[in-house]
Protein backbone atom coordinates (compact mmCIF):
# COMPACT_ATOMS: atom_id res chain seq x y z
CA UNK A 1 0.00 0.00 0.00
CA UNK A 2 1.17 3.62 -0.57
CA UNK A 3 0.47 6.45 0.82
CA UNK A 4 -0.70 9.14 -0.87
CA UNK A 5 -2.82 12.07 -0.99
CA UNK A 6 -5.14 11.06 -3.94
CA UNK A 7 -8.01 11.03 -1.77
CA UNK A 8 -8.05 14.75 0.15
CA UNK A 9 -8.89 17.90 -0.35
CA UNK A 10 -5.82 19.27 -0.86
CA UNK A 11 -7.31 22.58 -0.10
CA UNK A 12 -9.17 21.76 2.85
CA UNK A 13 -5.84 19.78 4.03
CA UNK A 14 -3.64 22.92 4.11
CA UNK A 15 -5.79 25.06 5.66
CA UNK A 16 -6.32 22.18 8.72
CA UNK A 17 -2.72 22.37 8.93
CA UNK A 18 -2.69 26.03 9.02
CA UNK A 19 -5.30 26.11 11.86
CA UNK A 20 -3.63 23.57 13.93
CA UNK A 21 -0.17 24.59 13.63
CA UNK A 22 -1.27 28.31 14.68
CA UNK A 23 -3.53 26.81 17.51
CA UNK A 24 -0.94 24.83 18.65
CA UNK A 25 1.43 27.59 18.65
CA UNK A 26 -0.98 30.10 20.49
CA UNK A 27 -1.05 27.12 23.04
CA UNK A 28 2.83 27.11 23.25
CA UNK A 29 3.04 31.01 24.14
CA UNK A 30 -0.04 30.48 26.44
CA UNK A 31 2.30 28.32 28.27
CA UNK A 32 5.14 29.97 28.02
CA UNK A 33 3.71 32.96 30.17
CA UNK A 34 2.85 30.56 33.04
CA UNK A 35 6.61 29.81 33.17
CA UNK A 36 7.48 33.22 33.16
CA UNK A 37 8.57 33.29 36.70
CA UNK A 38 10.69 29.57 36.70
CA UNK A 39 14.62 29.76 36.54
CA UNK A 40 15.77 30.71 33.25
CA UNK A 41 17.11 27.13 32.18
CA UNK A 42 14.16 25.27 32.98
CA UNK A 43 12.57 28.26 30.77
CA UNK A 44 15.44 28.06 27.77
CA UNK A 45 14.25 23.96 28.11
CA UNK A 46 10.34 24.42 28.12
CA UNK A 47 10.65 26.73 24.94
CA UNK A 48 12.81 24.25 22.62
CA UNK A 49 10.19 21.82 23.57
CA UNK A 50 7.61 24.28 23.11
CA UNK A 51 9.32 25.38 19.43
CA UNK A 52 9.38 21.18 18.58
CA UNK A 53 5.81 20.57 20.00
CA UNK A 54 3.82 22.46 17.54
CA UNK A 55 5.06 20.34 14.29
CA UNK A 56 4.69 17.25 16.47
CA UNK A 57 1.10 18.01 17.87
CA UNK A 58 -0.11 18.55 13.68
CA UNK A 59 1.50 15.38 12.83
CA UNK A 60 -0.16 13.26 15.62
CA UNK A 61 -3.65 15.64 14.68
CA UNK A 62 -2.90 14.29 10.95
CA UNK A 63 -1.96 10.89 11.79
CA UNK A 64 -5.06 10.46 13.83
CA UNK A 65 -7.49 11.95 11.44
CA UNK A 66 -5.85 9.64 8.29
CA UNK A 67 -5.88 6.30 10.87
CA UNK A 68 -9.18 6.54 11.89
CA UNK A 69 -11.45 9.59 12.76
CA UNK A 70 -11.50 10.00 8.79
CA UNK A 71 -14.57 7.35 9.35
CA UNK A 72 -16.05 8.85 11.93
CA UNK A 73 -19.89 10.06 11.33
CA UNK A 74 -23.40 10.85 12.96
CA UNK A 75 -25.68 8.28 10.99
CA UNK A 76 -25.03 8.58 7.80
CA UNK A 77 -22.91 12.10 8.16
CA UNK A 78 -19.31 11.41 7.40
CA UNK A 79 -17.99 14.66 9.97
CA UNK A 80 -14.41 14.86 7.57
CA UNK A 81 -16.18 14.59 4.68
CA UNK A 82 -15.39 18.13 3.70
CA UNK A 83 -11.72 16.55 4.39
CA UNK A 84 -12.08 13.15 2.36
CA UNK A 85 -14.36 12.89 0.29
CA UNK A 86 -14.25 9.37 -0.58
CA UNK A 87 -16.22 6.45 1.07
CA UNK A 88 -15.91 4.12 3.75
CA UNK A 89 -15.34 0.85 2.04
CA UNK A 90 -13.67 -1.22 4.95
CA UNK A 91 -15.13 -4.64 6.06
CA UNK A 92 -16.14 -8.39 4.90
CA UNK A 93 -18.10 -8.43 1.53
CA UNK A 94 -18.99 -11.61 0.13
CA UNK A 95 -20.79 -12.63 -2.97
CA UNK A 96 -19.94 -14.56 -6.44
CA UNK A 97 -17.40 -14.57 -8.79
CA UNK A 98 -18.59 -15.46 -12.82
CA UNK A 99 -15.53 -16.46 -14.59
CA UNK A 100 -14.70 -17.16 -18.24
CA UNK A 101 -11.52 -20.20 -17.11
CA UNK A 102 -12.10 -22.76 -19.73
CA UNK A 103 -14.40 -21.04 -21.90
CA UNK A 104 -17.29 -22.11 -19.30
CA UNK A 105 -19.47 -20.01 -17.04
CA UNK A 106 -17.77 -21.21 -14.59
CA UNK A 107 -19.60 -19.53 -10.86
CA UNK A 108 -17.25 -19.28 -7.82
CA UNK A 109 -17.49 -18.08 -3.81
CA UNK A 110 -15.84 -15.35 -3.33
CA UNK A 111 -15.04 -12.97 -0.41
CA UNK A 112 -13.02 -9.67 -0.55
CA UNK A 113 -11.85 -8.21 2.56
CA UNK A 114 -10.68 -4.41 2.18
CA UNK A 115 -8.82 -2.63 4.55
CA UNK A 116 -8.62 1.68 4.38
CA UNK A 117 -7.44 4.19 5.35
CA UNK A 118 -7.65 7.97 4.08
CA UNK A 119 -4.58 7.83 2.24
CA UNK A 120 -4.29 4.07 0.81
CA UNK A 121 -6.37 0.97 0.29
CA UNK A 122 -5.62 -2.41 0.24
CA UNK A 123 -8.28 -5.37 -1.37
CA UNK A 124 -7.90 -9.50 -0.63
CA UNK A 125 -10.25 -11.53 -2.40
CA UNK A 126 -10.75 -15.54 -1.54
CA UNK A 127 -12.41 -17.59 -3.77
CA UNK A 128 -13.77 -20.87 -3.42
CA UNK A 129 -15.46 -23.96 -5.05
CA UNK A 130 -19.57 -22.86 -5.18
CA UNK A 131 -20.53 -26.33 -3.92
CA UNK A 132 -17.57 -27.70 -1.42
CA UNK A 133 -16.35 -24.02 -0.36
CA UNK A 134 -12.67 -24.98 -0.73
CA UNK A 135 -10.69 -22.42 -1.36
CA UNK A 136 -9.48 -22.16 -5.01
CA UNK A 137 -7.28 -19.25 -5.09
CA UNK A 138 -6.31 -15.80 -3.09
CA UNK A 139 -5.14 -12.28 -4.68
CA UNK A 140 -4.03 -9.22 -3.22
CA UNK A 141 -4.16 -5.73 -4.73
CA UNK A 142 -1.24 -3.12 -5.60
CA UNK A 143 -1.39 0.27 -7.39
CA UNK A 144 -4.95 0.65 -6.05
CA UNK A 145 -6.74 4.63 -7.13
CA UNK A 146 -10.26 5.09 -5.78
CA UNK A 147 -11.70 7.18 -8.58
CA UNK A 148 -14.95 9.51 -8.43
CA UNK A 149 -17.77 8.98 -11.39
CA UNK A 150 -19.45 11.62 -13.51
CA UNK A 151 -22.09 10.30 -11.03
CA UNK A 152 -20.46 11.13 -8.09
CA UNK A 153 -20.44 7.31 -7.37
CA UNK A 154 -16.91 5.74 -6.47
CA UNK A 155 -15.15 3.09 -7.95
CA UNK A 156 -11.98 1.19 -7.09
CA UNK A 157 -9.45 0.36 -10.02
CA UNK A 158 -6.75 -2.10 -9.05
CA UNK A 159 -3.83 -4.30 -10.06
CA UNK A 160 -3.90 -7.84 -8.27
CA UNK A 161 -1.82 -10.80 -7.53
CA UNK A 162 -3.43 -14.04 -7.89
CA UNK A 163 -1.95 -16.82 -5.62
CA UNK A 164 -3.63 -20.70 -6.31
CA UNK A 165 -4.22 -23.24 -4.21
CA UNK A 166 -1.35 -25.57 -4.08
CA UNK A 167 -4.14 -28.33 -4.75
CA UNK A 168 -5.06 -26.56 -8.24
CA UNK A 169 -1.82 -27.90 -10.42
CA UNK A 170 -3.15 -26.67 -13.62
CA UNK A 171 -2.60 -22.57 -12.25
CA UNK A 172 -0.04 -20.67 -11.61
CA UNK A 173 0.86 -17.21 -9.79
CA UNK A 174 -0.50 -14.88 -12.39
CA UNK A 175 -1.55 -10.88 -12.51
CA UNK A 176 -4.45 -9.02 -13.75
CA UNK A 177 -6.69 -5.93 -12.85
CA UNK A 178 -10.04 -5.43 -11.27
CA UNK A 179 -12.49 -2.40 -11.34
CA UNK A 180 -15.16 -2.10 -8.85
CA UNK A 181 -17.76 0.25 -8.67
CA UNK A 182 -19.94 0.91 -5.20
CA UNK A 183 -23.10 1.21 -4.50
CA UNK A 184 -23.84 2.96 -1.23
CA UNK A 185 -27.54 2.67 -0.81
CA UNK A 186 -26.76 -1.24 -1.03
CA UNK A 187 -22.68 -1.34 0.36
CA UNK A 188 -22.69 -3.76 -2.63
CA UNK A 189 -19.27 -3.76 -4.79
CA UNK A 190 -19.86 -4.56 -8.38
CA UNK A 191 -17.31 -5.45 -10.88
CA UNK A 192 -15.41 -7.07 -13.60
CA UNK A 193 -11.65 -8.27 -13.92
CA UNK A 194 -9.50 -9.72 -16.65
CA UNK A 195 -6.08 -11.30 -16.10
CA UNK A 196 -2.56 -12.51 -17.92
CA UNK A 197 -3.76 -16.17 -18.36
CA UNK A 198 -7.02 -14.56 -20.47
CA UNK A 199 -10.05 -15.05 -18.04
CA UNK A 200 -12.34 -12.35 -17.80
CA UNK A 201 -15.88 -12.18 -15.46
CA UNK A 202 -17.65 -10.27 -13.47
CA UNK A 203 -18.15 -9.82 -9.46
CA UNK A 204 -20.37 -9.31 -6.95
CA UNK A 205 -20.22 -9.30 -3.24
CA UNK A 206 -22.40 -7.66 -0.84
CA UNK A 207 -21.19 -5.93 2.56
CA UNK A 208 -21.40 -8.24 5.69
CA UNK A 209 -18.96 -7.72 8.43
CA UNK A 210 -16.86 -4.71 9.53
CA UNK A 211 -14.48 -7.34 10.69
CA UNK A 212 -11.70 -8.91 9.04
CA UNK A 213 -10.81 -12.32 9.09
CA UNK A 214 -8.15 -12.78 6.73
CA UNK A 215 -9.66 -16.20 5.10
CA UNK A 216 -12.57 -17.79 3.02
CA UNK A 217 -14.19 -18.28 6.36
Amino acid sequence: MDFNLRNYRIGSLLSLILVLFLSFSLLSEKIMTLTVNLPDKIQSIISVLNVLSAPALVGVCLFFINKTAWKWRIKSFYLFKWLVPVPNLNGRYTGKLISTFENKGIEKKCVVEIFQTASEINIRSFFADKDSNLQTSLSESFSETIVKQRNDSYCIDFIFSNEPNVLESNLNIHGGAMKLHYYEDTNTLKGEYFNKRGNQGTIEVKWESAKLLNRLI
